[in-house]
């Protein structure tokens, strides 16, 4: 069963998605590892990776520069996006005025780039900001890339922008296990749950300019950490969710439209077993443990209605 609270949004139907603002990628019905990669809606700064700019594309189209290569995760941000190759590989494309796809320059926008890291080895995870991003390597260090106006690189000053991968070195003891990437927020999970974040914070989304531990979330047992636009969801082992941020479309799921300026549990779901989530711009969405059934739910402020 899957439940989405805020903006009605129903384009969250793709396993193993992504998607930040107005385009998405996503596997096939294959899935992972022989993925094929539709990519959908705007296309405006060469985000789709077609090779082309478009100013939209209302249906999914077959990435087909990346068919060959065994892919692991895809990610996108505001205009930037990323595949993960099962070697540890990173491809991006998109928006690159800010240095987003950390190649180096501030070049090359508009078409499929192979992004090769030379200083990070082998990746496990890259997660997309508006303008920035963010990778784990296999061995538990963190890179961060692209704009830094609200200190979401976390490396302790604003700079304008960063078109290259910098060792984030204040957690480099701190066994990880993901990273995630908001507007203008990042935030890393730690092997014992602990949960550092850092970027933009004037709506609650509790981080700094250099990453600092969410003390409310210690004994909550995090497990997966996910960032809309200006609002955070967190996943416990038991199976709770915990919200804070923005709230100004009801995306914090608590019956209002205030901001969230520390992680509060969404009472809604009491007793439910959740077990995946993930935010949207302006929304969340989560899958619960339902037994014999699977159901689709939009959950609004006051109201709860099937998603056709």
């Amino acid at each position: 069963s899957y439940d989405c609270w805020a903006e009605e949004q129903k384009e969250n139907r793709c396993a193993n998605w992504a998607a930040h603002t107005a385009h998405c990628v996503c596997p096939s019905a294959e899935l992972l590892p022989s993925i094929i990669s539709p990519l959908f809606l705007s296309d405006s700064r060469g985000q789709l990776g077609l090779g082309k700019v478009k100013t939209d594309t209302n249906s999914p189209q077959h990435l087909r520069s990346l068919s060959a290569i065994p892919l692991v995760q895809v990610a996108a941000g505001g205009e930037q996006s990323f595949a993960l190759s099962v070697s540890g590989g990173v491809f991006g494309w998109g928006r690159n005025d800010r240095g987003q796809l950390g190649l180096g320059d501030t070049r090359g926008e508009g078409s499929s780039l192979s992004f090769s890291p030379s200083l990070i080895s082998t990746l496990s995870q890259v997660a997309c900001g508006s303008q920035h991003s963010v990778a784990l390597t296999k061995d538990g260090q963190v890179y961060t890339w692209g704009q830094d106006s609200r200190g979401q690189l976390g490396l302790g000053k604003v700079k304008t922008d960063t078109n290259s991968p910098q060792h984030l070195r204040s957690l480099s003891a701190i066994p990880l296990v993901q990273v995630a990437a908001g507007g203008e927020q990042s935030f890393a999970l730690s092997v014992s749950g602990g949960v550092f974040g850092w970027g933009r914070n004037d709506r609650g989304q509790l981080d700094r300019q250099t990453p600092t531990p969410v003390h409310y979330l210690n004994k909550r047992k995090t497990i997966h950490i996910s960032c809309g636009t200006d609002h955070t969801a967190v996943l416990t082992k038991d199976g709770a969710v915990f919200t804070f941020g923005s709230g100004q479309y009801g995306q914090l799921g608590h019956n209002s439209f205030r901001d969230g300026l520390r992680p509060r549990l969404v009472a809604e779901l009491w007793g439910a077993k959740v077990t995946k989530i993930a935010c949207g711009r302006y929304s969340t969405v989560l899958k619960l443990m339902i037994t014999n059934y699977t159901e689709t739910f939009q959950l609004v402020p006051g109201a709860v209605s099937a998603m056709i």
